[in-house]
């Protein structure tokens, strides 16, 4: 009897009796490093509502000891995805998208919701994982696998001699499956090609590598630890590239996670997450020390001391 059925995922497939469709079963390559896209493009999809004209960026590189501007293009389309007026490409989405580069480039063919986290986190291939964090990081991929992104990069390409001007396509190219590891049946992402973004910004050398046990810091990691953490660590790997003041500001750190107009116990509660964070990295040596700034009776910026 041939009978066609769809599961929770809508994927289509045929069940015949006596016949079980095959299964694709992996194990995990612990990535050793965190990728980090820096560049302009990244930042402005995670800070500015995206709708689907055409979005024009003045960029500022140096070539040399000259300092020029160019225009990069990019327009961004999210088929299929209800972003509720919201922010379409958002903070959480690219430490989603980061994990995945950073399992790519670590020789992952396959993922899974779980592997992303872990990478995210600093963990290795065992700790549980609840099934709120695999819910929102399925939801944020296939954000991803929706998005179609273009960028018309052709200026920068000129100046510096890009093998390719144009990027387009997904956000990230990958297909939906079932796999099994470690004796379960889990839902998984078979990744198609390089990410897309990440093309883009390894292009530009505008990425961050930094060993992944930076993440592994002693927090229980909901969605609003893991932006913050991500933030920080994007904001510090960007102060190595300038001799200017290495500073973070809470005003910024507040509008990243959206709590600027969060209670006096919220802010507090951010204020002594950023300090257990920074804890964590003078112990591993990433940052030499940091002092809180007060203007008056407020705390307002934190100076990083590399």
């Amino acid at each position: 009897m041939r009978k066609k059925k769809t599961d929770q995922n809508q994927m289509s497939f045929f069940d015949i009796e006596g016949f079980q469709p095959p299964e694709v079963v992996i194990t995990s390559k612990v990535p050793d490093s965190f990728v980090q896209t820096q560049d302009k493009v990244s930042n402005v999809l995670t800070t500015e509502v995206m709708d689907e004209s055409e979005h024009i960026l003045e960029l500022e590189r140096k070539k040399g000891r000259k300092k020029n501007s160019y225009i990069t293009k990019i327009t961004i389309t999210y088929e299929g995805v209800d972003i509720q007026n919201r922010y379409g490409f958002s903070a959480f989405d690219q430490e989603v998208h980061d994990s995945v580069v950073s399992l790519y480039l670590a020789g992952n063919e396959y993922i899974t919701p779980a592997m992303v986290y872990r990478a995210m986190t600093g963990k290795t291939e065992s700790e549980y994982v609840h099934d709120d964090r695999i819910s929102e990081i399925e939801r944020s991929i296939d954000k991803c696998r929706f998005s179609q992104l273009k960028i018309d990069a052709g200026e920068e390409a000129k100046a510096f001699g890009y093998d390719q001007a144009t990027y387009s396509g997904n956000m990230l190219n990958a297909d939906k499956v079932e796999i099994k590891m470690g004796g379960h049946r889990v839902t998984g992402y078979k990744l198609l090609a390089e990410p897309l973004l990440y093309r883009y910004t390894k292009a530009s050398n505008q990425i961050s590598v930094v060993d992944i046990k930076l993440l592994a810091t002693p927090i229980v990691k909901t969605v609003d630890i893991i932006v913050l953490q991500g933030f920080l660590l994007r904001k510090i790997e960007a102060m190595k590239n300038i001799s200017s003041e290495r500073i973070l500001y809470f005003s910024d750190i507040y509008e990243h996670l959206e709590a600027q107009n969060a209670t006096r116990q919220k802010k507090e509660k951010i204020r002594k997450f950023c300090k257990e964070i920074l804890e964590f990295w003078i112990q591993k040596n990433y940052i030499r020390q940091y002092c809180f700034n007060n203007k008056g009776r407020a705390i307002y910026s934190i100076t990083i001391f590399l």
